[in-house]
């Protein structure tokens, strides 16, 4: 605030006292507009916003959940528009999971829909049965769940690098 006194002005010890206190002021102000901006956007949500959202959507906050998979579940919900087709489904489990975050699968001989997260999203697989409750026709039955590690990705390791981690550890674990 100082910057913007004449330069005579700003020797005073009065004016320097005053532009400090001005200059909090401001700062605050500030922070507190570009909250307001950012929050317009659902990719640039802060906690107030999360909360907002999630409190207007009737979402249930999960302690686990980052910031980014609060936005994520933000945008999914929001995503939601009638007609339910499989192709919206996919596109609503991409902003969900990611486009690499899960796999789908219809056998239509069966009426069975199965869908599989990804292990990087596995925070995200109750909002995807929670999705999948609220479009999914009633004659379908759904299997959701994780997309375990299999033999084939273990396959480059040692039996002496994968004996340091359990079986649980290996089998839902992201491997590197």
């Amino acid at each position: 605030m100082i910057d913007y006194l004449p330069e005579w002005l700003r020797e005073f010890r009065e004016i320097k006292v005053l532009s400090a206190k001005y200059q909090m002021q401001m700062d605050k102000l500030w922070s507190t507009a570009e909250s307001l901006w950012s929050n317009n956007f659902i990719h640039s949500l802060d906690e107030h916003g999360c909360d907002r959202w999630e409190k207007i959507l009737h979402l249930k906050k999960g302690d686990m959940y980052t910031l980014q998979d609060r936005r994520n579940n933000i945008a999914g919900r929001l995503a939601e528009q009638r007609p339910y087709t499989f192709k919206k489904l996919c596109l609503i489990l991409d902003v969900l999971c990611g486009k690499n975050g899960y796999a789908i699968t219809l056998f239509p001989e069966t009426y069975t829909l199965r869908v599989k997260v990804m292990l990087t999203s596995k925070n995200m697989l109750n909002d995807v049965k929670s999705l999948l409750d609220r479009m999914i026709p009633a004659n379908l039955v759904v299997e959701a769940d994780l997309m375990y590690n299999v033999y084939e990705l273990l396959k480059p390791y040692t039996y002496r690098e994968l004996k340091a981690y359990t079986y649980k550890k290996l089998r839902e674990e992201v491997m590197k």
